[in-house]
């Protein structure tokens, strides 16, 4: 059997093959046809005959090895050809008589490579395959089964923890002392999540605390209430709204009926969180560095207004300590999905107090008496959104709103109610909001985010007329119009990829000042491994216009980075240079060296324009750290410009508790994370659960968490493997990466399992391990009591769904439900209900299905699944299909795979619907045909 390549992919099934020493290889010629996409037909004596694309030339080829080919006669010599058992076998040279290809066969990896010299008929189907694949959501099989993961009353805590030692010595011979701390602590408590943030010094003892309680989940149901995604009580954050933003933290309570992962704005978002005081907070797409800032005395980083583009966003926060630490955070976003479906209402609110925290009696009086003391402190604040989907592509939302009219502490409260619509077409989104306010304050806004081609954009006017809004200021003043631009492209220049963008913004003020900025932005990648950057920031204000006090000012800066790698060392270097004043604004020297896997070190240089006219120089610094697996250290020393200097030493750590109670020490973040306590085992008595008479448990196995290696990733001799860092924003699927197991044909009974991670909360799971098989069969079409083995027809195996799978309701209340009206049943995601032949029940097996996989009929209409654990299976003809314009129904056979049975031959499905023999007309459409459709006679016998 040799598995064939084309292009880098695999082609269909392994082909049957005689391997000769001294001589080519024969391969089974009607399974290359088929592999090739050639049309063509087998009769009884293994002759074919059929047509070549893409000029439609007809050909034949003789049991006795003679040969006809548009016209031309040949014959094969006796070496290049082979019939056995009924079939045809030919070496590759004959192959390529018929097709312009060459075979390059590696017996030692049973395997060929396809290689093409012209033009092929596969070629083309594999396009066409690829286009009906956009609008084919059929495809992919179906989602393992979500289980079960209650909340407990009272549970184990998860922490991060970061003790910190600093001592520093100023200019004026003054030294100081001081030693900080910070933990993130989550638990399950009254069958919820409490996470409790502190921090705190030498001096302070406690410096800030922050707690909230509550649940999520993006399936919806929390707490029992239909649609609902998450609900938090105690220090909270409110949710950013049209025209108005976010209120920031409250004491008080949030609710929230939409996706999860929805952003705040079609164009920009809220991106924000906790970290340690000091650590510094870059904000990143891709390799793109969006924004920068420092974690204040308060402990949080907020990146407000950060831009997204049309389709995926996938944002990264990193976050760099003091000594070296590094930790990352992933946020996904996603432009032009995620409204509300037809019928369905999304929704969420908040109501708190501004200026208070749920801890506040404990907390001291130190950086936190002027907000305490404001006039606002304690004053309710709420909040309220909600989207109706009117059909697949519009929906219309309101909005109304208590909050701050700016960011100052004692800022006036202001009433405001609006509303809008969006509209999402398939490539661009659109978005229209109005707001009244009181006091005749109006505002309206009007955006779109598209793409076209390689070029993504997106745009966004507003205006305010009288009104106020933390969203409409600019640098702490009221705005009279906002309006901003942002196109990127990724174009390939000379064989690279360059990524390039531009951002436009103009801002009117209220007081008439005007002001505009923009910014150019080109990065690259050698091959050579070096990072280029390029850009250029200018902007321009211009103050009292019109007016004999008139005057404007400018910025023009050009800024460049480069980044490479020499040996096991990474440097860095930035620079930006003041073009109105010709001179360097900023340099910047940096390296990373990662001297083994658990231990690198950081050093730099760094001289701003400050600094220019200081006798010291440039500011230097550099750090040690080591990964010790349960906990982390690190130490740092730096000197600036002025010539102070500071060290540092820091260890951190965090702890949970795997399912048996056992403290578990890491150095990477758990707490705001999930954790499974993993057991894989060998089910030698086939009852699904680990028995420690009977079955064996598994070491070394590597464990796949969402299709990736996990950082625990092989479990220990005893088969447990503590799996840290799990998403709990999307469900979670764990499984076994196959080449880790000994023996092939062991695979998980269900393929996996898939659950909803939380934090604070270890899952424990069991992955049992079981010998599998295979079912196999033909595929017939009836005609005049003849059965015709039909080739390229999508065949689906589907696995039995326990009818006691909990439905996963998503998101939002569906008004038709509230009406008392029957929605149509469609189930989980990728599940359908199993019928037979005549849309009834299938026999002996009922409840839903998932697909499990798929598969493309042979030249013989035969069919092959493996790798399929005992259980109840479907076989079934992909119901739509259309081959040869003739829409196929579904026909779908039972099929049981059980230990004592692993191989199920035989399965037989028949289409009785009439398919001509003609070749499909030329004029037809893409998706009426499926050229590379078969008929083969099988037998006269009558079925």
């Amino acid at each position: 059997m040799l598995q064939g390549q084309y292009r880098g992919e695999r082609l269909g099934d392994p082909v049957h093959s005689f391997l000769r020493a001294d001589q080519s290889p024969l391969l089974l010629f009607p399974a290359m046809l088929d592999a090739l996409r050639v049309r063509f037909t087998v009769t009884r004596d293994g002759s074919l005959a059929g047509r070549v694309q893409p000029d439609d030339l007809p050909f034949s080829f003789a049991s006795d090895g003679s040969y006809t080919i548009a016209g031309r006669v040949g014959q094969l010599a006796p070496t290049e050809y082979l019939l056995h058992n009924g079939e045809l076998y030919v070496t590759p040279h004959a192959l390529a008589l018929l097709a312009p290809v060459e075979l390059h066969i590696d017996q030692r990896e049973q395997r060929f490579t396809l290689v093409a010299t012209g033009p092929l008929a596969l070629d083309l189907t594999r396009q066409r395959e690829l286009a009906r694949s956009r609008f084919d959501n059929r495809s992919p099989p179906g989602e393992l089964p979500l289980q079960a993961f209650p909340y407990q009353g009272l549970g184990r805590p998860f922490a991060d923890v970061r003790l910190n030692a600093q001592y520093g010595s100023g200019s004026g011979e003054a030294t100081f002392r001081s030693v900080s701390y910070d933990a993130l602590i989550s638990q399950e408590l009254a069958f919820a999540t409490v996470l409790l943030f502190v921090s705190g010094s030498d001096e302070t003892r406690l410096r800030d605390a922050r707690l909230r309680l509550g649940r999520q989940s993006p399936l919806g149901g929390v707490w029992g209430v239909p649609g609902l995604t998450s609900i938090f009580l105690g220090d909270v954050q409110t949710p950013a709204l049209p025209l108005i933003g976010s209120t920031g933290q409250v004491r008080g309570v949030s609710l929230s009926a939409y996706p999860l992962d929805r952003p705040d704005r079609f164009d920009q978002t809220l991106v924000e969180g906790d970290a340690p005081p000091g650590w510094d907070a870059e904000l990143l797409r891709g390799e793109e560095l969006l924004d920068y800032q420092r974690v204040g005395a308060d402990a949080r980083y907020r990146f407000e207004a950060v831009p997204l583009l049309f389709g995926d966003n996938p944002l990264r926060v990193v976050l760099y300590g003091p000594d070296g630490q590094r930790r990352e955070e992933l946020r996904s976003f996603r432009i032009g999905s995620g409204m509300a479906p037809p019928g369905m209402l999304y929704w969420q609110a908040s109501v708190g107090q501004l200026g208070t925290q749920l801890l506040e009696r404990w907390l001291p009086a130190i950086g936190n008496a002027p907000v305490r003391g404001a006039a606002n402190t304690g004053r309710g604040v709420a909040g309220i959104e909600a989207e109706l989907g009117l059909s697949r592509r519009l929906t219309a939302t309101v909005f109304a709103t208590r909050a701050p009219e700016d960011h100052r502490p004692d800022s006036r409260l202001r009433d405001t109610a609006g509303g809008g619509l969006r509209l999402a077409l398939p490539s661009v989104y659109l978005e229209s909001m109005v707001a009244s306010q009181e006091h005749r304050g109006q505002a309206w806004s009007v955006g779109a985010s598209g793409a076209i081609g390689p070029l993504s954009l997106s745009a966004r006017h507003a205006h305010y007329d009288g009104f106020r809004s933390r969203e409409a200021l600019q640098s702490g003043l009221p705005l009279r119009s906002e309006t901003k631009l942002h196109l990127s492209m990724v174009a390939p220049i000379a064989g690279r990829p360059i990524t390039l963008a531009a951002v436009g913004e103009r801002w009117l003020l209220e007081s008439g000042d005007r002001e505009m900025a923009a910014q150019l932005q080109a990065r690259f990648n050698s091959r050579s491994g070096l990072s280029v950057g390029q850009g250029i920031e200018w902007r321009r204000l211009d103050y009292f216009p019109g007016s004999p006090l008139a005057f404007r000012t400018g910025q023009l800066y050009y800024a460049t980075t480069l980044s490479g790698r020499l040996g096991p060392v990474r440097l860095s270097a930035a620079a930006r240079y003041d073009a109105r004043q010709k001179q360097l604004d900023q340099l910047q020297l940096s390296g990373h060296w990662l001297i083994s896997p658990k231990t690198s070190a950081n050093f730099g240089a760094a001289r701003n324009r400050s600094d220019s006219d200081l006798a010291h120089g440039y500011g230097v610094w550099a750090g040690l750290s080591r990964d010790f697996g349960s906990f982390h250290a690190n130490a740092y020393a730096a000197r600036s410009a002025t010539g102070d200097w500071s060290a540092s030493v820091g260890i951190s750590l965090s702890f949970g508790f795997d399912g048996d109670g056992k403290l578990a020490l890491s150095s990477r973040p758990m707490a705001e994370h999930g954790a499974a306590d993993v057991l894989v085992f060998s089910d030698l008595d086939g009852n699904g659960r680990y028995d420690t008479d009977t079955d064996e448990p598994l070491a070394n196995a590597r464990l796949l968490v969402d299709g990736q290696r996990g950082h625990a990733t092989q479990t220990n001799r005893h088969g447990r493997a503590f799996v840290t860092g799990l998403n709990t924003v999307q469900p979670v699927t764990l499984g076994i990466d196959p080449s880790s197991i000994g023996d092939p044909f062991m695979a998980p009974v269900s393929g996996g399992l898939r659950f909803m991670a939380r934090p604070g909360q270890s899952y424990v799971a069991q992955l049992a391990l079981v010998e599998t098989g295979e079912i196999s069969g033909t595929l017939f079409v009836v005609r005049d009591e003849e059965r015709l083995g039909l080739s390229g027809v999508v065949v689906e195996l589907l696995a039995l769904r326990p009818n006691d799978q909990n439905a996963i309701t998503g998101p939002g209340l569906s008004l038709k439900a509230l009406l008392g009206r029957s929605p149509v049943a469609s189930g989980p995601a990728g599940t359908t209900t199993a019928s037979s032949n005549d849309g009834a029940p299938a026999p002996g097996i009922d409840g839903d299905y998932r697909v499990l996989g798929t598969k493309r009929t042979q030249y013989d209409g035969g069919f092959l699944f493996d790798m399929v654990p005992p259980g109840n299976y479907l076989v079934r003809v992909r119901a739509g299909q259309r081959i040869r314009g003739t829409t196929l129904a579904s026909r779908s056979r039972p099929a049981s795979v059980t230990r004592e049975q692993l191989m199920v031959d035989g399965v037989e499905l028949h289409l009785l619907d009439p398919i001509p023999d003609a070749a499909p007309d030329a004029t037809e459409s893409l998706d009426s045909q499926s050229p590379d459709s078969q008929m083969t006679p099988a037998s006269r016998e009558k079925p």
